[in-house]
């Protein structure tokens, strides 16, 4: 634990059975971690490549933050709606514009708005992420082989890994907080360093145009303490430090004044009362006990939470451990202060924050993975050995729970594609890392990161597929959609907004109001609308001419969660539902026939095969919410009354209204 807190040597404590008092000579994994050292942003580069290149057109985007974010950036590009987002033809306040810029950027890489671009937007978010942990690194004091080591700890930690395959704006959120740490921590170095405070500063406006305050919290507060522990409070009275701090409110307020002048003030009203002061002191959902994120960090940081069991923690009664914490107030130990700074000032503003979720914890990595990886070189050989086995032991945990739900207790309710090979891989990586058990961890970060790499493919490239029918509404969608170019008004009864809307290729009706809804069906002769189970049940006045023609358990796999899809028509040769018989992706009810992974042909209700491919944003049906009947100004959705968040709640209560918007429907082929 010392080594955390030093730039020393790799250091040795007395002789015991974990300890030893030479370290072991290179072998060819060690020998591997120092060449690929020569070219560290390079090596990042290659692995983040491999771990997502072959995963990028694998699986349907999935409910809720991936299947509304399309939708948001659908409107972005196909609306110009470039400084206030829509979702589903209303303004959607609860995320600024940063990351759609980044997906614009992408975009021609990819040609359309399909899955690939935002799967490429993922996993370039985590190539900057990792990049921006390695620089940091470097501006703290540590070589090249620690901070790579650093990086490294990052794409064999399995949350990080999994982010960079899933379509959201937190990577890119915590890259620019950790590039706005990396930029005040260079000017602090100095009296007075106009360039590095005014990006630092600048960058912590940009993390804040990509999800929120906390993009400007967390490097303000850092500061702060910063200069406190360091007894130069004056320092902060800079000239450089007031032009940054000016340069930051700018970059904020410029987005500001254009959302006033582009959309109503109560637009603005809504994301500073509900979406910021709401949130933060006592939100409406996701609220968690203050003690929430210490169980939440040692999940997400595994398999490196591992690493605690092999700390000399007796180090913390001896007197040197008290000397070098005390010597971080010294300029060359500075960088060390910082990121333990910025860690645990961080962890105690995220905890005091009323809103919990374990993504929030993202901004903390980059420290995190730099003292681990400090602590990783100086790690004794047998603390190092005990450490890899117990990775061992995790991998064989692995194995047995990938068996254990597949054949005893399966919570999808739906096949597992590949979970024989991951039971396989998981198996052979704990025996590899089991047997070879490395002395040194340079080598160990190599072979576990080759292990870790070799799980993700399968899972990316097989196994999560698989999972298309639990986790995405693509097949009801495209069945949805089918009912819609043949002349049906498509609608929805509380369900979160914009999870068809992607996939149906139109604005969707959405209410939370059994009276609006039955208006709509009462004018709507021809109309195909979804709801949950447990709400189709209830539904006081339903017209006893409505027929279910599709089924599908989404994410929670509770009976009475199955989402429906019901339509009422005027004629009944206006289109047949679809054929029981021959359901395709499918995964709750004998209806449908909406395959989640062929836009070819699935869910077409009239029998004859559609052309149209689901994921082609050119055959998007009136995206712009001016086509809508319903007007907007009227529809108080729950994006623009803040009595939701739909990018994290988990279900929408009864009191939350989504938008109204309506669009007309093509006519029948």
């Amino acid at each position: 634990m010392g080594g955390w807190f030093s730039n020393k040597a790799r250091q040795h404590g007395p002789s015991s059975s974990v300890q030893e008092t030479a370290p072991p000579a290179k072998n060819l994994l060690d020998h591997g971690f120092d060449a690929l050292a020569f070219l560290p942003l390079l090596t990042l580069a290659a692995i983040v490549a491999v771990q997502t290149w072959f995963t990028l057109d694998t699986r349907a985007l999935w409910f809720s933050d991936e299947i509304r974010y399309a939708n948001v950036y659908e409107h972005v590009v196909s609306a110009g709606k470039w400084i206030v987002l829509y979702l589903n033809g209303v303004p959607y306040p609860d995320k600024p514009p940063v990351y759609f810029w980044l997906l614009a950027a992408l975009h021609p890489l990819v040609g359309e708005a399909s899955p690939k671009l935002f799967m490429l937007g993922a996993a370039v978010s985590g190539l900057l992420f990792v990049w921006a942990t390695y620089l940091l690194a470097r501006v703290t004091g540590e070589d090249k082989k620690t901070s790579l080591a650093a990086g490294l700890v990052l794409l064999t930690t399995f949350f990080t890994v999994g982010m960079m395959h899933y379509s959201r704006m937190d990577l890119l959120f915590a890259t620019f907080i950790t590039l706005s740490h990396l930029c005040l921590l260079k000017g602090w170095q100095k009296e007075s360093a106009f360039g590095w405070i005014v990006a630092g500063f600048a960058l912590a406006g940009i993390a804040t145009l990509t999800k929120g305050p906390l993009g400007l919290a967390f490097p303000i507060l850092s500061t702060v303490l910063f200069t406190l522990w360091r007894l130069r409070f004056k320092r902060l009275m800079g000239w450089d430090v007031a032009i940054g701090f000016g340069v930051m409110v700018s970059v904020c307020l410029a987005w500001v004044a254009a959302a006033y002048f582009t959309e109503d003030p109560d637009y603005l009203r809504n994301i500073f009362q509900q979406q910021i002061v709401k949130r933060a002191t006592d939100t409406w959902h996701h609220g968690q006990p203050w003690w929430f994120y210490f169980g939440a960090f040692a999940g997400i940081m595994t398999p490196w939470t591992f690493l605690l069991i092999t700390v000399p923690w007796e180090r913390l009664f001896g007197l040197q451990f008290y000397k070098n914490l005390w010597a971080t107030r010294q300029p060359e130990r500075m960088g060390t202060a910082y990121l333990w700074i910025t860690l645990l000032s961080g962890f105690a503003l995220l905890s005091a924050v009323s809103i919990k979720l374990p993504v929030y914890l993202m901004p903390l990595l980059p420290p995190m993975a730099i003292l681990i990886a400090r602590g990783l070189i100086r790690l004794t050989p047998g603390r190092c050995r005990l450490m890899f086995r117990l990775f061992a032991l995790l991998f064989a945990g692995i194995a047995g729970g990938l068996i254990y739900v597949q054949f005893f207790n399966n919570p999808f309710h739906a096949d597992i594609g590949g979970w024989q090979y991951l039971a396989a891989i998981a198996a052979l990586c704990a025996a590899i890392l089991w047997m070879v058990a490395p002395r040194r961890a340079e080598g160990g970060l190599v072979l576990l990161t080759a292990l870790v790499t070799a799980f993700i493919l399968p899972l990316g490239i097989i196994t999560a597929p698989s999972l298309d029918g639990i986790m995405s509404p693509k097949a009801q969608a495209v069945v949805m959609r089918s009912y819609i170019q043949n002349g049906f008004a498509p609608a929805s009864y509380r369900i979160y907004s914009g999870t068809y809307t992607y996939y149906a290729k139109t604005n969707i009706f959405e209410t939370n109001e059994w009276a609006e809804l039955d208006d709509f069906v009462a004018t709507h002769p021809d109309a195909v609308i979804a709801m949950r189970k447990k709400h189709w049940e209830e539904w006081p006045a339903k017209p006893g001419d409505m027929e279910i023609v599709h089924r599908q358990m989404l994410v929670d796999p509770k009976p009475d969660n199955e989402y429906l899809l019901a339509v009422r028509r005027s004629t009944p040769e206006l289109a047949a539902p679809p054929d029981s018989a021959e359901g395709t992706g499918n995964t709750g009810g004998a209806e449908g026939t909406g395959n989640a992974d062929n836009a070819e042909g699935t869910g077409n209700t009239d029998g004859t095969a559609s052309t149209d491919n689901t994921d082609n944003t050119d055959n998007m049906v009136n995206m712009d919410s001016t086509d809508s009947r319903a007007s907007t100004d009227n529809a108080t959705s729950a994006e623009s009354t803040g009595k939701a968040d739909m990018g994290d709640a988990a279900e929408p209560t009864a009191t939350q209204d989504a938008p109204m918007t309506e669009t007309t429907p093509p006519a029948a082929e």
